[in-house]
């Protein structure tokens, strides 16, 4: 609750270099203190808290709460803020924060994401499925979040409690959160920076945003300028990373590049300059330096766009250009333009010439960089533990890729005898596959799903399994589930079941709680298909794993060899 202003108060305040357009309209709280708020100019409306105790604004250095020569209209500061030379905090009071539209993969498309502080990763990959297959679980979908902002008042500016902004040039029509720190940014228009709790939200120096959204934990630091984004968890923008209609999702880092029509979904990493991320939805995902994506291939307009499934990445200079789909865990290399399409043949290398392009099946499943990568994610989730809201499941070698791994089996087969056992040289989805490389990759797959049974056989269901039910799986913004799952959530969403947010992130909790159960059922599934029983395989499956190991360990060795690997990072590695 706030009050007026009593007279020695504002007489206190004039006398400290305040200024106001109208005294009555500034309230404050019950216990405010006028002592703490010097060389502020008022406009329109504002109401103040009580600054009460010091604040650590950097490293051991320590300020009492307060607002401090900034010029402030039509906004509430909440307690123990910290405002301190801020040329403008204004609320114009026409500007809606609450939901953005963002295009992603489509650059020269209508919006197809509608981010709100509630967005998560899984939410947003269902909003660009339903989108582009079914408009009217979009719509619902879209009344939903609707509905879910309907109540928030954007034509006041807030500040939440115990938040740090100082040396700031502008901050315009933005919502503020709780433990949020703002220092040195150049210009935030029409912002959303709170998140859904205690945010711990950090934008730093030089930082030009407009019409985006921060949650809980994003840091947006280093002269980074982003139009029309949603920063999520635990995210960090930086160093000069330009960024529009982009989309960035627990714990991704961007530094130095640029991101346009963008996806990015968990753990998406890119750390160089003239690394442009353009029409390309991507997750758990590293760019090499220079990497690029084009997406005007028939020169109708930036329409076309490329998938990378989770793990996979581009080395220095790749050059894809969309439409492009590449499978689960493969490395791209050089120029790809062929559009290529290895969805169902992960764990590959893909590279090209501008002209060719050569596809080697299951590769990259021995190699070192694929071992440290999918054993550092679960380690490298810094969000915390109450602020968790995206659906992440780390596991690797899953059911979601082994149903890969079946279909890369079927056709490296199909290959074969179609064609003959003895040709150089297959063509495969604007690839070319060399013999030897096709021969060895049927080798290597058999040898993974020796190793999944192996990996999961504590675990292995019992009882019986529907097969049509768990044999298809899809990847929802790092959601691992069934597909028939993901078609009823569909489903409920067409006949506009879900009269919430909250009731559609039930179903998406149960199907993330469901998928050890699903797991055990899926490894007895592949154990029926491929292998007699689980007694006779347990020995070949233990070989197979014993196998992989062996080799991520030569894969280390060879890289010591070289000269410049130190002791001991090589022995810390423990492999096992």
């Amino acid at each position: 609750m706030y009050r007026s202003l009593r007279i020695d108060e504002i007489e206190q305040l004039q006398r400290q270099g305040c200024v106001a357009e109208n005294w009555r309209s500034i309230t404050v709280a019950e216990n405010f203190s006028p002592e703490y708020v010097r060389g502020v100019e008022f406009y329109g409306e504002v109401s103040l808290g009580s600054f009460d105790k010091e604040v650590e604004i950097a490293p051991n250095v320590k300020r009492h709460s307060g607002v401090f020569y900034s010029a402030i209209g039509n906004y509430e500061i909440g307690d123990n803020c910290y405002i301190s030379k801020v040329g403008l905090l204004q609320n114009t009071g026409d500007a809606d924060t609450k939901t953005k539209t963002i295009a992603v993969l489509n650059e020269a498309g209508d919006g197809n994401i509608i981010a709100f502080n509630g967005l998560t990763s899984n939410i947003a990959a269902l909003m660009v499925y339903c989108n582009k297959h079914k408009k009217q679980a979009y719509d619902n979908l879209y009344n939903l979040v609707r509905n879910e902002t309907l109540n928030i008042n954007t034509a006041f500016g807030h500040v939440g409690h115990d938040t740090i902004i100082h040396d700031v040039k502008e901050i315009i029509n933005c919502q503020i959160g709780n433990y949020c720190e703002i220092t040195g940014a150049q210009r935030l228009t029409e912002c959303s920076i709170e998140g859904s709790g205690d945010a711990n939200i950090y934008v730093g120096t030089g930082v030009v945003m407009e019409d985006c959204i921060l949650v809980n934990g994003a840091s947006v630091l280093n002269n980074a300028l982003l139009t029309n984004c949603f920063v999520g968890e635990a995210c960090t923008i930086s160093n000069g990373f330009q960024a529009e209609n982009a989309v960035f999702f627990a714990n991704s880092y961007m530094s130095n590049g640029e991101a346009c029509a963008a996806f990015c979904g968990p753990f998406s990493a890119s750390h160089h300059k003239s690394t442009l991320l353009i029409g390309v939805d991507i997750s758990f995902y590293n760019a090499g330096s220079a990497t690029n994506y084009s997406n005007h291939a028939y020169k109708i307009g930036p329409v076309h766009y490329g998938t990378l499934e989770r793990g996979s990445k581009t080395a220095s200079g790749a050059h894809i250009l969309h439409p492009a789909n590449i499978g689960a865990f493969s490395m791209c290399m050089n120029k790809i333009s062929t559009h290529p399409d290895t969805r169902n043949i992960p764990f590959s290398y893909v590279f090209g010439d501008g002209k060719k392009t050569w596809l080697v099946p299951a590769r990259n499943l021995l190699t070192l960089g694929t071992y440290r990568d999918v054993n550092k994610w679960p380690k490298r989730d810094k969000r915390e533990n109450n602020y968790k809201r995206s659906l992440i499941n780390f596991s690797w070698l899953s059911p979601y890729v082994v149903e890969k791994i079946e279909k890369a089996i079927d056709t490296l087969e199909y290959l074969q005898s179609e064609y003959g056992y003895d040709v150089a040289e297959y063509e495969y989805n604007g690839c070319v596959i060399k013999r030897s490389s096709l021969v060895k990759g049927l080798e290597i797959y058999r040898q993974a799903l020796l190793m999944f049974v192996y990996m999961n056989k504590e675990n292995i269901a019992t009882d019986s399994y529907e097969r049509e039910y768990i044999r298809q799986w899809h990847d929802l913004g790092g959601l691992l589930l069934p597909k028939v799952d993901l078609d009823n959530i569909i489903n409920s969403l067409e006949y506009n079941d879900y009269k919430s947010i909250e009731s559609l992130e039930n179903s998406l909790h149960e199907a993330f709680a469901a998928y050890e159960s699903y797991l055990g059922q899926y490894t007895l599934y592949i154990v029926d298909k491929y292998f007699s029983d689980l007694e006779t395989i347990d020995e070949d499956s233990e070989d197979a794993y014993n196998e992989w190991i062996a080799a991520i360990k030569a894969d280390a060795a060879k890289e010591y060899e070289m000269g410049d690997v130190e002791k001991e990072a090589y022995e810390s590695l423990k492999i096992e």
